[in-house]
C-alpha cells in the first residue's frame, strides 16, 4: 500500500522531471550547434607566411604588419609581428580571417619602430610590401598590394627587402 501510494501520486512529478532533462539537453544541443556553426562561419583562419629575404644580419628588427583595406598603412594592424634581424632570411607566419589584406614590412636599423626618411621623404630604411608593390614616388595603395585569404588556401608570399 505504501508503494502504491508513491507510485501513483508522484508519477506525475517523475514525468515532469523527465521532461525538464530532456529540455536541459536539448538546450545544450541548441548551444553547441550554435557555437559551432559560429566557428566554421566566422572563426575559421587560414595561414599565410611571409618569407622576406634580403636582410641585414644583426641591424634592428623586422617589422612586419598585416593592415586590411581600412587601415592600410595607418599605425594600427590587424597582425604584427617583430623580430630582430638574426638572419639574412625569415619566415613570419599569421593565422588570419578570411578577407583582403596587405602586409608592410621594413627593417627598423635603429629600433625606434618607425620607418626613417631623409629630409625629401625617401626611405632610409629598406622595405617591401605584399605583392612586392613598390611603386616608385609614393607608397603603393591598397588594391596594389593585396592578397585574399579565403577558406581553401594558404597564403605564401616570398619578399626581397630594399632600399629605395
Amino acid at each position: 500500500m505504501f508503494n502504491q501510494f508513491y507510485a501513483t501520486n508522484f508519477y506525475p512529478l517523475l514525468f515532469i522531471l523527465e521532461i525538464n532533462k530532456r529540455i536541459v539537453m536539448m538546450k545544450k544541443y541548441v548551444i553547441f550547434l550554435l557555437s559551432m556553426s559560429y566557428v566554421i562561419c566566422y572563426g575559421q583562419k587560414n595561414n599565410v607566411v611571409i618569407n622576406v629575404s634580403n636582410i641585414q644580419l644583426n641591424s634592428g628588427t623586422v617589422r612586419v604588419a598585416v593592415h586590411n583595406r581600412q587601415n592600410f598603412l595607418a599605425n594600427v594592424y590587424v597582425q604584427t609581428s617583430v623580430l630582430p634581424a638574426t638572419n639574412t632570411n625569415m619566415t613570419f607566419s599569421f593565422a588570419l580571417q578570411k578577407g583582403e589584406y596587405a602586409v608592410a614590412i621594413s627593417q627598423d636599423y635603429n629600433r625606434n619602430a618607425v620607418l626613417d626618411k631623409s629630409f625629401m621623404g625617401v626611405p632610409k630604411e629598406p622595405y617591401v610590401f605584399s605583392n612586392s608593390a613598390r611603386p616608385k614616388f609614393r607608397p603603393p595603395t591598397f588594391d596594389e598590394a593585396k592578397f585574399t585569404v579565403d577558406e581553401k588556401t594558404s597564403v605564401t608570399q616570398n619578399l626581397k627587402l630594399e632600399n629605395w
